[in-house]
């Protein structure tokens, strides 16, 4: 055995290089907590006022389609800002999810 401080699982000394990665390890799940909570806390509201608009573009490009002539109104461009705003509801989902597992 050397001489230095030494820890239960490992016999290896634990020089300033391993307590430096052992110390970003742990401030990074404190991060991760940290994220992963608010994300936790905001995400009901964030997933409402995001379905919310994503409903009402997907209705109103339907009835600009119908109201007005095809070339006065975007309506793929709103049909695009629906789709974004329910792959933004996805992405926020699995991202709460990712972080709540670390």
């Amino acid at each position: 055995m050397s001489s230095g401080q030494t820890t239960e699982w490992n016999e290896r000394p634990l020089g300033p290089a391993r307590l430096g990665l052992a110390l970003l390890r742990v401030l990074g799940a404190v991060a991760c907590l940290c994220l992963g909570a608010l994300l936790s806390l905001i995400e009901p509201l964030v997933r409402l006022i995001l379905g919310v608009l994503a409903v009402l573009a997907l209705l109103l490009s339907g009835f600009y389609a119908f109201a007005v002539p095809f070339k006065a109104f975007p309506v793929f461009g709103l049909l695009g800002a629906a789709l974004t705003l329910s792959l933004a509801i996805g992405v926020l989902s699995a991202l709460r999810s990712a972080l709540s597992r670390l």
